[in-house]
Parts: C-alpha cells; sequence; structure tokens
C-alpha cells in the first residue's frame, strides 16, 4: 500500500559524492574488512538524502543496501532521458530554422546582385559612371 512514484531521483542523485575508502581492519579485527581500497558512499551522507537505504546495527555502526539505489538510479536515468529527448527536439528545431534563414539569406544575396546587375544595366543605358561597390 502507500505505493508513491520516486520524485527528484536525477537531483538526490547529483547531491552524492562516491568515494573511494580503506576498512579500518586492525581497529575492527574481528569485521574481517577486506584491505583492499573500496569505493562506495558515506552512509551518514546517503542517510540525509535516502534514509530507506541506510542500516545501522546495534552497536550504531551504518551501511548501505546498495539494492535499494536501483530503484532510484533507473528514475534518474530515465527523467536525463527525457532531458536528452527535449534537448534533441529543440536542436531539431533549432537546425530547422537555421537551414530556413541560410536559405532566405541565400535569396537575398541573389537578389541583391539581380538589382545590382539591373542597376548597373539602368546607368550605361543612361551614360552614367557612378560606382555602386563599396
Amino acid at each position: 500500500t502507500n505505493i508513491q512514484p520516486l520524485k527528484s531521483s536525477l537531483d538526490n542523485v547529483m547531491q552524492l559524492q562516491g568515494v573511494s575508502y580503506n576498512w579500518k581492519v586492525k581497529e575492527f579485527a574481528a569485521k574481517n574488512f577486506s584491505e583492499k581500497s573500496q569505493i562506495g558512499f558515506i552512509a551518514q551522507e546517503m542517510e540525509k538524502i535516502y534514509p530507506q537505504v541506510v542500516l545501522t546495527d546495534v552497536d550504531g555502526y551504518k551501511a548501505i543496501d546498495y539494492s535499494k539505489l536501483t530503484p532510484v538510479l533507473v528514475e534518474a536515468i530515465k527523467e536525463q532521458q527525457r532531458m536528452i529527448e527535449e534537448q534533441r527536439k529543440m536542436i531539431e528545431d533549432l537546425q530547422k530554422e537555421n537551414r530556413f534563414l541560410i536559405q532566405s539569406n541565400n535569396s537575398y544575396h541573389a537578389e541583391m546582385n539581380n538589382l545590382k546587375s539591373d542597376f548597373e544595366a539602368v546607368k550605361a543605358k543612361l551614360g552614367l559612371n557612378i560606382s555602386t561597390e563599396k
């Protein structure tokens, strides 16, 4: 019950900061942490944005259930895809407008050249020697 679509997923994902880190292996020897460098998020920071994905054990240590981030990431991708489609449409519209303006400009140039030729012909018939070149 109470099923709600996720909102602002992309904005929330943009707030997340991925980090690399090393476990305090010697301090927590009983936990058998790997000595290799890890990648992830800081649970306390994640908790501010998505408290649903952060687990707290009886000792107060926090962990992230990364599998619960999948729906958030899917919704963020969908939001981003909608933005890409809107931008694609805007680009297509601008390209059409640009083609029209280029075509109009070429037409005006051709018309201007025709008018210059006509003007030169009229001058020649009238015997005028006025330069139109600038």
